[in-house]
């Protein structure tokens, strides 16, 4: 039977070492790498837009309490 293949874990420092030697970004969590997926133009949209909205309540609130 195969046998997993062994993990090999990253410091932090470790990390932003080599990533800033890769052409593609990567996300760090707990010592593994994963390769990031390219945000679709739809998701930068969608993503654009709650944050605008989410912006704009806030400011709303904040010269309300004023």
């Amino acid at each position: 039977m195969a046998q997993p293949a062994e993990r090999h874990r990253l410091s932090r420092d470790e990390f932003i070492a080599w990533e800033s030697t890769q052409t593609e970004k990567h996300d760090y969590w707990r010592g593994e790498v994963f390769a990031m997926v390219g945000a679709r133009r739809i998701h930068v949209v969608i993503a654009l837009n709650i944050a605008a909205r989410l912006k704009n309540h806030l400011r709303a609130a904040v010269f309300e309490d004023a």
